[in-house]
């Protein structure tokens, strides 16, 4: 539930860094992170940061999926 997260604004003072760190294939998680974070941002104004560290088949689609985010943001 990405309203929880606003419990912990008090004790955030810069940004929140999360970070996935995998080979970019189906099930791994690359894309549901990204979800996530733009879940949280939009029922928080909590500074988050994803760092997406890999490569792989999916590849594209993750850039592809973080270009959507970023460009609606």
């Amino acid at each position: 539930d990405p309203t929880e997260f606003s419990t912990f604004k008090k004790e955030i003072k810069s940004e929140l860094v999360f970070i996935f760190v995998g080979r970019l294939i189906k099930g791994k998680g690359a894309i549901e992170s990204i979800k996530i974070v733009e879940k949280v941002r939009e029922h928080t104004d909590i500074s988050l940061r994803l760092i997406i560290v890999g490569d792989g088949p999916e590849r594209n689609e993750v850039l592809k999926r973080i270009s959507e985010s970023l460009n609606s943001a």
